[in-house]
């Protein structure tokens, strides 16, 4: 969270890292949405959370989050 300092993280533009930490910060809501008392997606800081939301309005983010996931 805190060395996250602009929209990506590294750089500014979108990268390998990005889309190598996005399905672990996803599962966050996965785990969420099986057992919602753990909570874990909250743990997420503003900046974690801003990044995670312009991860899901990629284009291409719909079409390759897992269907089992949706369900």
């Amino acid at each position: 969270e805190q060395c996250l300092e602009g929209d990506w993280l590294v750089g500014d533009r979108l990268t390998a890292a990005d889309i190598s930490l996005y399905p672990f910060v996803a599962m966050l809501a996965r785990f969420d949405l099986r057992q919602p008392d753990l909570a874990l997606a909250s743990s997420l800081g503003p900046r974690l959370s801003a990044w995670r939301g312009r991860m899901q309005s990629l284009p291409y983010h719909d079409k390759t989050y897992p269907p089992h996931w949706k369900a």
